[in-house]
């Protein structure tokens, strides 16, 4: 089975982009969260809750700054999920060569993996997660120290779920990428013989 040219490039398009778009924040919040407590940056309003946490006052000061990278990220990803299936359709199958029903199966099952765990973390976590650091940002702000820990206790756990999907959908698509490499040097292989 030959996959169109332009399918093809479309759905490795796809696929470099979503393992971008989860790279890419990810990369941006250590870059943060290790910079931003070493230069001693601050948000003055937030001055009172931090007086003896000045690397405390660097995570929330590297928090606003990379919140809006994870939101644009999860509409990336949500749209090219969305031309993935798209593309899946429209080819009857995923785009990616003939590398046999074992290829078929895994690739299969990987993209099925990335798309569940990024619907589930979209769905049911970050939604929540906005809420509840709003929660927290407000407690710090107005200097409650009792409202700030009850707020993170209901983050904290959402922050790390996101983290375990984050790295399980780009788990699935390494596999993904992985199995569809495979299938297309089989297919180079087939086609010079």
């Amino acid at each position: 089975m030959r996959i169109q040219p332009l399918r093809a490039a479309a759905w490795w398009l796809v696929l470099t982009g979503w393992v971008t778009a989860l790279i890419a924040p990810g990369a941006a919040a250590i870059s943060a969260f290790t910079a931003l407590p070493a230069l001693g940056v601050e948000v003055p309003a937030y001055k009172a809750f931090f007086a003896d946490d000045p690397d405390g006052a660097g995570r929330l000061a590297a928090g606003f700054v990379t919140a809006p990278i994870f939101l644009a990220a999860d509409r990336i990803q949500l749209g090219l999920a969305g031309i993935a299936v798209l593309l899946v359709v429209v080819s009857r199958g995923i785009p990616c060569g003939n590398g046999g029903s074992i290829n078929r199966l895994v690739s299969g099952l990987a993209l099925l993996s990335a798309l569940g765990c990024l619907a589930w973390y979209l769905l049911f976590v970050a939604p929540q997660i906005a809420p509840s650091l709003d929660d927290w940002r407000a407690a710090a702000l107005a200097d409650d120290s009792t409202a700030a820990a009850t707020a993170y206790q209901i983050f904290d756990p959402l922050h790390r779920a996101a983290e375990r999907l984050m790295t399980a959908t780009l788990a699935s698509l390494l596999v993904l990428i992985t199995a569809c490499g495979l299938a297309t040097g089989t297919n180079s292989r087939m086609a010079r013989r």
